[in-house]
């Protein structure tokens, strides 16, 4: 995988969709990240792209 990775942005809706496999992820108040880890460190990335493993 490509450091740093696209991030799905939320968008607000009238109504959920409906469909097989469709899943729903609420959101509140904190930090949206992207974590992974392989045979490195863990990595925390932000939605904009900014790395703050170290944080």
């Amino acid at each position: 995988m490509d450091w740093p990775v696209s991030v799905a942005l939320a968008q607000a809706v009238p109504t959920l969709p409906v469909a097989p496999g469709l899943h729903y992820e609420p959101k509140t108040d904190g930090h949206w990240l992207v974590m992974w880890r392989t045979t490195e460190p863990v990595r925390l990335q932000t939605r904009s792209g900014r790395e703050v493993s170290a944080a």
